[in-house]
């Protein structure tokens, strides 16, 4: 969506408008979503530099503010009265390092946040904020990221086979592309399983895992600013067959429903273990796991990885 001087002048008159009162436009005492207690996700702004894949969020709590720069956390103050917005000249936050074009858009972003003005949700739930720069006023649009209960993925609902036994491998929803700085992630196809997980468009990575004749690949498409695996996938063969995937989907390093760790319990039984986010969990540490026992059979006259079981619990707190 293209943010025109227009637009944000408009925004600039609804926000006076609700702010004296004579606002046209009903205003909900309690509108939802709310300012604070919502996880905001950045999806537009007036700068010319795109957002990409880049995930900017922010959390506005009790004068808190905190949040994801698309690199690193940030964490600040802010103060907010009647549309009003005033937040933190000075941001606090990691320092670790990211590819290039992420951080050109984190220092844009952190620059540009504490020029913020006013603030209003429109009528499509989306959080806008007024910013102020040294040419002019700015928008910046942010949505809500899913809620909890709109939110749930594969671990949370009925357990289905997404594996069709038909020994076709999945390929990576987008073209793998590894920072160079990556590169000694990616280990070279040694086994029959191996080459036919790279034929299939995947970067191998970590350790190949055996129990019998049962063997467990990991491929992955990207990585994330420490190199952590992006667009990942464990896959499973029996006998140099392909049975199936251990997820329905592919998967980021540190969000919710990421695989950690794969047990190969016999030749025709696995678990493996997801990490398990919570609105507010660091991304250091996700508060639950879940567990997913598979099985390795021959019912439908095919092998098949199929999912039998979940179960999650809440992670003991680090001391």
């Amino acid at each position: 969506m293209k943010i025109t001087p227009q637009k944000i002048g408009k925004l600039i008159l609804t926000l006076a408008l609700i702010y004296t009162g004579n606002s046209p436009i009903a205003i909900a005492a309690t509108p939802t979503p709310t300012l604070e207690g919502t996880i905001w996700k950045l999806i537009s702004w007036t700068e010319t530099l795109p957002l990409g894949d880049t995930a900017i969020t922010a959390t506005f709590a009790k004068n808190r503010l905190s949040g994801s720069s698309g690199c690193n956390r940030f964490m600040g103050g802010y103060q907010e009265k009647n549309n009003t917005l005033t937040i933190d000249k000075d941001l606090a936050g990691t320092r670790k390092a990211c590819p290039e074009e992420q951080m050109k858009l984190e220092s844009k972003f952190l620059t540009l946040l504490p020029g913020a003005k006013q603030y209003m949700i429109n009528p499509k739930g989306n959080l806008q904020i007024v910013y102020k720069t040294a040419q002019g006023l700015g928008l910046m649009t942010f949505a809500p990221q899913a809620k909890a209960a709109a939110d749930k993925i594969w671990l949370d609902k009925p357990l289905s086979n997404w594996n069709k036994g038909d020994g076709i491998i999945p390929k990576p929803a987008t073209k793998p592309s590894i920072d160079d700085r990556c590169v000694t992630q990616i280990r070279r196809a040694t086994t029959e399983e191996d080459k036919a997980v790279a034929k299939a468009g995947w970067k191998l990575f970590n350790a190949v895992q055996t129990y019998g004749k049962t063997v467990v690949v990991a491929g992955m498409s990207g990585v994330d600013g420490m190199c952590r695996p992006k667009g990942y996938m464990e896959f499973v063969f029996v006998n140099g067959k392909f049975v199936g995937t251990v997820a329905p989907v592919p998967m980021d390093s540190r969000t919710d429903g990421a695989s950690q760790e794969v047990f190969l319990q016999n030749a025709n039984s696995l678990v493996v273990a997801f990490n398990r986010y919570s609105p507010g969990d660091p991304l250091c540490c996700p508060s639950r796991t879940s567990r997913v026992s598979y099985t390795i059979d021959k019912k439908t006259g095919k092998l098949l990885l199929t999912p039998t079981a979940v179960s999650t619990v809440a992670n003991k707190a680090k001391t």
